[in-house]
């Protein structure tokens, strides 16, 4: 019979191996009759007339100033600023409801500067293919041939290129600790000064795959900047704004004083629904997301790309310029959209669309062309309540390019089997991989199962295979793209142009990742917890402990306190994480304190070369080898779990 010193080390073994078992069991549910909610527009109660015709002025305002009367009723939109353009006249141009609330300002669209966000990348391209077009900045050459004061170290065999940049491509790691937006200008970087702080690794081959990157497109205004001579803000100043006569648009923070009276107020609507009004936030790269823009400059902007770069007879970009720069020039999957030269790609109702939206704070915003048919369509509004945006071009499109009716598929027969390969769970790589945020992997990740009816369900949204690894929506028309491995894994899944999902495996599978955290530290818990108990047992029974030697003595006491030091540093560390970023104090000790498993690797080394003379020695009983075995184990595996998620790591 076993000794029952070893029950609690079986008790372990059993009730870890339970955990892994359901947590790596795939549960099957019957998802036949899961289907997004179907969406409601406020258009489905407007009297509009059955023939739309873009070209009718009347027409465009009339659905416009209707349909956002609506949108701003159901949802309590504070402003909201329009202009829709072809490439040689502002169709619609209109402003709806407050700037400021407080100081009863309403929103006018030829002056009232909103938040664009990323919508300022669109500024940066455009610049980029200037100095393209002057033939001082080849597309295809290194970026570091162009930067003076620091270089983007090449870690892959492709170095780092503008078109990279350009796609979002260059392989850039997404860390969320660095603080790129604050309110206090005291608290910003210079441009120059923050792209070498915040360097990100590169985590990929450039050209692999699109991750989207602010630094990225801030690395490209910056080049502007020294290719130039000139301040980036200044470059677009002169180049792009005074040509056009953009006179209410900005990069500069602050704003200048003699337009700081037209920019909006940003809101946030409470849990009672009242809209509270928020301060101004500052942006540290001043290339991707900087811009205030009224809609009138906007449509300046977009007229100007739709006419070949020219505006009024005033050029910014050549005709060939401009139309290379709406081509495509990077895609995940050629099947899919992808980048043009900055713009971002889709299609819908079966046009192809290039744009661009952004996001900051208490703002959003989307500046979008319809090259084929030759209109441009801008939206900016002070709250970040309803992606009136979407909704809004959505309805756009159904009431004047409403597209040929998609068919409906079906799954093949065999599918359900066929699809298991897909099912899943995949992560944004658009996260953090070389900082102690990594775990973010572990936790924030989408679904992908098959339906019992052989459907493939992502998002709540069910598809069909249409080609090898390629997808479509089974009612409408979406298509999704996987990719593969040479050993015909599954890898990553690809939506539009910049959504990119990678597949979890290994520790980043949350079965396996949490059975290995579980059964380290309970190794550790029982080979600390077990000695004790054992020598309490040992001391009533035989009413005497056990003698020592100073060797074991020693040996017992590293093990102890290594085993009680990795416990405490993970139970302090872990409650940290939910907290991590109220403050850049908290940030950088958690940055800290990262160091300290890497320090305890030495007591465990240490506990290594004892457990060794203690076995030379012959001092090493049964019992103790195998306490120690299963410590220095434990110990090592734990120390593994903290590394892959960079909660073990050197802080510089």
């Amino acid at each position: 019979m076993m000794d029952k010193k070893f029950y609690p080390f079986l008790l372990f073994l059993c009730i870890s191996s339970s955990l892994f078992l359901y947590l790596s069991t795939d549960t099957t549910q019957d998802f036949s009759r899961s289907e997004s909610l179907p969406r409601i527009s406020p258009n489905d109660q407007l009297d509009f007339r059955t023939n739309f015709d873009v070209t009718d002025i009347s027409q465009i305002q009339s659905f416009f100033d209707q349909t956002i009367a609506n949108y701003r009723t159901l949802h309590n939109i504070p402003g909201i600023t329009l202009s829709v353009v072809n490439s040689t006249n502002i169709l619609h141009l209109n402003g709806y409801g407050y700037a400021n609330i407080a100081e009863n300002t309403f929103v006018n669209p030829n002056t009232t500067m909103f938040r664009a966000a990323s919508v300022s990348k669109l500024f940066t391209w455009t610049a980029v293919m200037q100095l393209y077009e002057q033939g001082l900045l080849d597309l295809e050459e290194d970026v570091n041939t162009y930067l003076s004061e620091f270089k983007i170290p090449q870690k892959y065999d492709e170095p780092i290129t503008m078109l990279h940049l350009m796609s979002h491509s260059a392989g850039f790691d997404q860390p969320s600790y660095y603080r790129n937006i604050a309110l206090s200008l005291d608290d910003l970087l210079p441009l120059e000064e923050f792209l070498k702080k915040y360097m990100p690794s590169l985590v990929r081959a450039p050209g692999e795959f699109t991750t989207y990157s602010n630094y990225g497109a801030a690395l490209a205004g910056y080049i502007v900047s020294e290719i130039s001579g000139l301040p980036f803000e200044d470059y677009i100043e002169k180049n792009i704004f005074e040509p056009l006569g953009m006179n209410f648009s900005t990069f500069r923070q602050p704003i200048p004083d003699d337009i700081i009276d037209e920019i909006v107020t940003g809101y946030l609507m409470t849990e009672e629904g009242v809209l509270e009004p928020q301060e101004f936030v500052n942006v540290a790269l001043a290339p991707a997301g900087t811009i205030s823009i009224s809609a009138y400059d906007a449509a300046q902007f977009m007229m100007a790309h739709l006419n070949n770069g020219t505006l009024d007879g005033t050029s910014i970009l050549n005709e060939t310029t401009t139309q290379f720069m709406h081509q495509q020039h990077f895609t995940n999957d050629p099947r899919l959209p992808g980048f043009a030269h900055g713009f971002i790609e889709y299609y819908t109702h079966g046009y192809r669309i290039i744009e661009h939206g952004g996001d900051i704070s208490f703002s959003q915003s989307q500046l979008i062309l319809l090259p084929s048919e030759n209109i441009g369509y801008f939206i900016n509004y002070n709250a970040n309540i309803f992606p009136l945006r979407s909704y809004l071009f959505e309805d756009f499109m159904n009431t004047f390019f409403p597209g040929d009716t998609v068919n409906t598929l079906s799954p093949s027969a065999n599918f359900k089997e066929e699809g298991k390969r897909f099912s899943g769970r995949y992560y944004n790589t658009r996260s953090d991989y070389t900082t102690f945020l990594h775990i973010a992997h572990f936790t924030d990740f989408v679904e992908v199962a098959i339906t019992t009816d052989g459907y493939l369900l992502y998002m709540g949204n069910r598809y069909v295979q249409i080609d090898d690894l390629l997808f479509r929506a089974y009612n409408f028309d979406h298509k999704i793209a996987f990719r593969e491995d040479d050993k015909g894994r599954i890898t990553h899944i690809f939506i539009g142009a910049t959504y990119v999902l990678e597949r979890q495996t290994g520790l980043t599978s949350l079965p396996i990742s949490i059975s290995v955290l579980s059964i380290s530290l309970g190794m550790l818990l029982i080979t600390l917890i077990y000695p004790l108990i054992r020598n309490f047992i040992q001391k009533r029974k035989y009413k005497e402990e056990y003698k020592l030697s100073r060797l074991e003595k020693t040996t017992r006491i590293l093990a102890y306190s290594t085993n009680i030091a990795f416990i405490t540093y993970f139970l302090i560390f872990t409650p940290l994480m939910t907290t991590f970023y109220s403050s850049d104090e908290l940030l950088y000790l958690m940055n800290g304190l990262t160091i300290i498993p890497m320090i305890l690797l030495l007591p465990l080394i240490g506990l290594v070369v004892l457990v060794i003379l203690m076995m030379k020695n012959r001092e090493l009983r049964l019992e103790s080898g195998i306490i120690y075995s299963l410590q220095i184990l434990s110990t090592s595996i734990f120390f593994w779990w903290l590394f892959f998620w960079n909660w073990a790591a050197f802080p510089f």
